[in-house]
């Protein structure tokens, strides 16, 4: 009777041992929940251990993420759908499996519990058992529906997919290349797709094997190989990001990037406004895009890119700028040259357009301080320039000359305070001696007192003007 509970106490120890092994490996591949469709990428593998480290296996995976600055959205395919429906459910059998091999873990471990009182024994083995039961008829629920011919038709997800790139790319960060098990890695990091590879290094030349592992179906979705230059790896990430960037969209599509002067303009595609500085549009059937762009200070545009499936192009859209107005400017002295935000324009006189935007005019003249004015940005303005005189500190210097005269002079004003006390308290102690005691020799010394208090105070109201003054001349210096 012991062998036979021993017995299936080790049948029970090695079911609940191999089905959670498998309910975890399986439940491994699943992502963590984010409502984005997460790519990451993982840093390059050396194929020959024995060789030496190369700076490419950092170098291309970072060149990838630069091209992927932007994403289409990704619509799963009715295979891929039909595939990850069916994933699910047999991770349903695991996680079902791995709850009736624990519950007949503590069936067995049930009859070990004995403790002399029978009745509480059997009740236990008998509540153990029925736990079981309720487990493994969950299991044949998910094993041998009754009806599958009224399973519900799995349909593709309505909505595109937002695709992103793992977030930690944006700190210049790679995945670690796993060493074992692409699921578990992709679970640590919390992506959909796993993008890692190897690269082997030859005289002169490296190729490179990519592989994709989706998490969501549990398995390697693409390989690609490749070849690039040692010094030369641009050619190699680019065609690598064209290829992941279009298996991502999972269906055709086309890629247009709109490269605009100035960059800081604003883009609208049929209307919708493009956000961000990455102005990149991805089309997904055949067709014109109305592309306007408007800018202050610059005439609007409005363009008509015709695209196709399959087309990846460059549109430069460029901007003119607006005349909205001029100034004439003067300077002193007359041959004083004028540049317009660093550009050089010529000798004062000059007319300048004004274009709608605030501009940085500098005029510099030999033995002459240089001098900076913002110009208006539209209207009619004169304008006119004087230069000082080099002095041979300029504008830093003469600051520091005023500050250090105002701290001079200020030093003054606060020995003057403790002075001016001192002065009083002699003369009221004098003053106040020679009214009680009524001596000459007192009031000799009280007036002496009394004229040194007033040459105190008149010291330190003109400590007090002249620092007024200095402190006047540092303000008109700093300005």
């Amino acid at each position: 009777m012991r062998l036979r509970k021993i017995l299936a106490l080790l049948a029970a120890i090695v079911i609940v041992l191999s089905v959670s092994g498998l309910s975890a490996e399986v439940a491994a591949a699943s992502p963590k929940e984010s409502p984005y469709w997460v790519i990451g990428l993982c840093r390059l593998s050396l194929v020959d251990q024995t060789a030496p480290r190369s700076i490419l296996l950092d170098t291309i995976p970072r060149l990838i993420v630069a091209d992927l600055a932007s994403l289409p959205n990704r619509r799963p395919s009715e295979a891929d759908v039909l595939e990850m429906a069916a994933t699910k459910a047999l991770r349903a059998r695991f996680a079902a499996g791995s709850e009736l091999a624990s519950k007949l873990d503590a069936r067995a471990a049930s009859f070990f519990s004995y403790t002399g009182d029978d009745v509480a024994w059997r009740n236990g083995i008998e509540t153990a058992n029925a736990a079981a039961v309720v487990a493994s008829k969950a299991l044949d629920a998910l094993v041998h529906p009754k009806d599958d011919a009224k399973a519900p038709a799995v349909e593709p997800p309505p909505n595109d997919l937002v695709v992103k790139l793992w977030a930690d790319h944006a700190a210049g960060k790679l995945i670690d290349a796993p060493s074992s098990s692409l699921a578990q890695a992709a679970k640590a990091a919390g992506v959909n797709l796993l993008v890692s590879g190897s690269l082997a290094v030859y005289s002169g030349y490296a190729s490179l094997s990519l592989r994709g592992f989706d998490a969501g179906l549990g398995r390697e979705v693409f390989v690609w190989k490749g070849v690039c230059s040692v010094d030369d790896p641009d050619p190699l990430a680019a065609e690598m990001a064209g290829k992941l960037e279009a298996w991502s969209a999972g269906r055709p599509i086309a890629r247009v990037e709109l490269k605009c002067q100035p960059a800081s303009a604003e883009i609208r595609v049929n209307g919708d406004l493009l956000p961000g500085t990455e102005h990149i549009v991805y089309a997904y059937e055949d067709g014109p895009l109305a592309i306007s762009a408007t800018a202050f200070g610059f005439s609007p545009l409005s363009t008509s890119i015709d695209l196709k499936l399959g087309d990846r192009k460059v549109q430069k859209l460029v901007l003119e700028k607006l005349e909205s107005g001029s100034a004439i400017v003067n300077a002193e002295p007359p041959e004083a040259s004028l540049s317009l935000d660093s550009v050089p324009l010529g000798e004062a006189p000059l007319t300048i357009d004004l274009d709608g935007t605030r501009s940085f005019l500098t005029a510099t003249a030999p033995d002459y301080e240089s001098k900076t004015i913002v110009l208006p940005a539209s209207g009619t303005a004169d304008v006119s320039i004087k230069l000082l005189p080099w002095d041979g500190l300029g504008p830093k210097g003469r600051i520091e000359a005023a500050k250090d005269r105002f701290y001079f002079a200020f030093g003054f004003l606060a020995t003057s305070i403790p002075v001016i006390a001192l002065s009083a308290g002699v003369y009221s102690q004098y003053s106040d001696a020679y009214m009680l005691s009524g001596d000459s020799n007192l009031y000799s010394a009280s007036t002496i007192s009394a004229d040194v208090l007033t040459g105190c105070i008149i010291f330190a109201c003109v400590a007090a003007a002249y620092t007024i003054f200095r402190l006047v001349q540092y303000l008109g210096a700093a300005n």
